[in-house]
């Protein structure tokens, strides 16, 4: 049975096709691809904002780490010096005690005075010298390695030793040996009395040039730690050349005796200066042990050292830029958000009218069936 068609079926096929209506399945794949670039714009800032949490952590770590190289190169700087400054120190007192020694062993009548164990005579000549000079502890030694006499500055330890057999410059002096810096020789020397900077050299007759005697001049090396440690700001230990032991030090509590393998790193001139750690109260000290030098020889090991507050630097530094990237993210977070609402957001569509049906002509037209008329 053929299907009659409708009068008005063609003119709705007109006007959708004037009209460009899209099909069902058009709108379907607009609607597909739609929901997939706003699935893509949810994704995007996700990935984008672990990449710049990524970026900003690391950072932060970096500035933190920077910061405490630098304090600690800062800090190594400082404790070289203090240990170059000791070791000028001591060649200070090297050159004190020479002066001291001069002025004594080449006094006129004292080499008579010692040859006869003149006491009186001694002390009424050296008084005055020791005075002027101002060396802590003097002894005079006969030929026979006999303390003769001793001078010590007001508040230094009493004299202890009756004879100085066992001191090595005191023999080498008695037997007028010479190296190449001459007959005097200066040493770092372990006593009852404390461990001394010590300088002997002989004491001989004007005429004959023979021997009498020796002269000892004395410094404590805790004289000398101490001036080094008010000037220089370090807190500073002497240890031992052979077992590493501390002999002397400023740090409020003693220092450990160098382990094994530190005393094997430091046999190594080449080594030199080398770090080390410790703790005074749970806080770390940063150490720098070098050379303490006397008459141009190693004659022991010099420790500088400060608190090493690395960490806390570290830490101070990652939290001021932690919070200055926050304040700087949120600045720029919220001028984005200002510029994005005043030139990304939509234009508002505007409304459309519902079109009217267009007229049909008058001449020809055919009578729709639901018109009535004439």
């Amino acid at each position: 049975m053929k299907t009659q068609r409708r009068p008005f079926e063609g003119l709705f096929q007109r006007d959708r096709d004037a009209l460009d209506m899209p099909t069902p399945e058009t709108l379907r794949a607009e609607w597909d691809e739609d929901d997939e670039e706003d699935d893509d714009r949810r994704r995007r800032p996700w990935l984008q904002l672990l990449i710049a949490l990524f970026v900003a952590i690391f950072a932060i770590y970096f500035a933190g780490q920077t910061a405490a190289h630098l304090w600690l190169e800062d800090l190594d700087k400082r404790l070289v010096d203090a240990g170059a400054g000791t070791n000028a120190d001591a060649v200070g007192i090297e050159r004190q005690h020479l002066a001291a020694y001069r002025a004594i062993a080449y006094a006129d009548g004292f080499a008579p005075a010692l040859q006869r164990y003149d006491a009186i005579d001694i002390e009424r000549r050296l008084t005055p010298v020791d005075a002027n000079h101002g060396v802590p502890m003097i002894d005079i030694i006969d030929d026979q390695a006999r303390v003769v006499f001793a001078f010590r500055a007001e508040g230094a330890i009493r004299p202890v030793y009756r004879d100085r057999r066992s001191v090595a410059i005191v023999q080498k002096a008695l037997k007028g040996e010479q190296d190449e810096y001459g007959d005097r020789f200066t040493d770092l020397i372990a006593t009852d009395e404390g461990p001394l900077i010590a300088t002997a050299g002989p004491v001989r007759l004007p005429n004959s040039q023979k021997i009498v005697g020796a002269l000892l001049v004395m410094t404590p090396l805790d004289e000398l730690l101490s001036q080094s440690t008010n000037f220089h700001g370090s807190r500073l230990t002497v240890y031992s050349l052979d077992r590493g032991d501390p002999m002397a030090t400023t740090t409020p509590i003693r220092p450990r005796t160098f382990p094994t393998a530190l005393r094997v790193a430091l046999a190594q001139p080449e080594r030199l200066p080398y770090t080390n750690r410790f703790n005074i109260d749970g806080k770390v000290q940063r150490e720098i042990v070098g050379a303490l030098t006397l008459r141009h020889r190693t004659q022991a090991f010099l420790g500088a050292a400060l608190p090493d507050r690395s960490r806390y630097v570290a830490w101070r530094v990652m939290l001021i830029v932690a919070i200055g990237m926050l304040i700087v993210s949120i600045i720029v977070a919220s001028v984005a958000y200002a510029w994005g609402r005043r030139y990304l957001e939509p234009e508002p569509e505007p409304e459309l009218e519902p079109l009217a049906l267009p007229e049909v002509a008058a001449s020809g037209a055919q009578r729709r069936p639901w018109e009535s008329g004439p």
